[in-house]
């Protein structure tokens, strides 16, 4: 019984859909970072993904989101990397170095090079859908968004800062058209864009 209840726990701090952390971890593990010499976080999301999962349904926006997993899961290998899913499409990772755009611009070549394979192509020609605003529109194919801060030049104090940091940058990645991913450089304030 003690083993079936420390899986139950151990459960409750995954998401069900990935298995990967869930907030509590993740939390826990940004808190860490901000104590480590040298980090990147980033920040995961999938553009257009609501618009794939009103058209094709829930079980194939799941499917969706293990391929997302699997990528990311093979690419963030480090012994001292960790991978978080936040929620929905929404993943973040962290690595203890600044060495994120090799794995960012990997990430993106994987994800984009089967994309397609989630799509009849043809609803991508023809299919009109909502978007929020209710408007109609035509049906994009879903790209990815990468969302990066290091503490290379900005030393952050909390796990607030570090969110606020990077939700700003994911909101910049997410004017860009297409699979990207954007380093913020706090020191010239520029973004580095892919």
């Amino acid at each position: 019984m003690k083993l079936v209840d420390t899986q139950v726990a151990i459960a409750s701090f995954l998401n069900p859909l990935s298995s990967l952390p869930g907030n509590k971890l993740i939390d826990e593990k940004l808190e860490e970072a901000l104590q480590l010499p040298q980090y990147s976080l980033m920040y995961f999301d999938l553009d257009h993904f609501k618009s794939y999962n009103d058209t094709y349904g829930f079980n194939k926006g799941d499917k969706l989101l293990l391929y997302l997993t699997d990528i990311l899961t093979r690419n963030i290998v480090g012994t001292e990397d960790f991978l978080g899913h936040i929620g929905g499409d929404d993943f973040v990772a962290i690595l203890p170095h600044y060495k994120a755009a090799p794995i960012c611009q990997k990430i993106i070549d994987e994800f984009d090079a089967f994309i397609l394979s989630f799509y009849d192509v043809e609803d991508l020609t023809y299919l009109q859908v909502q978007n929020r605003a209710g408007e109609l529109e035509p049906l994009s194919c879903t790209t990815l968004s990468i969302a990066v801060i290091t503490n290379q030049y900005q030393q952050f104090e909390s796990v607030d800062q570090l969110s606020d940091a990077v939700t700003r940058v994911k909101k910049q990645c997410k004017k860009i058209s297409g699979s990207c991913y954007l380093i913020h450089d706090n020191e010239k304030e520029t973004y580095l864009v892919h």
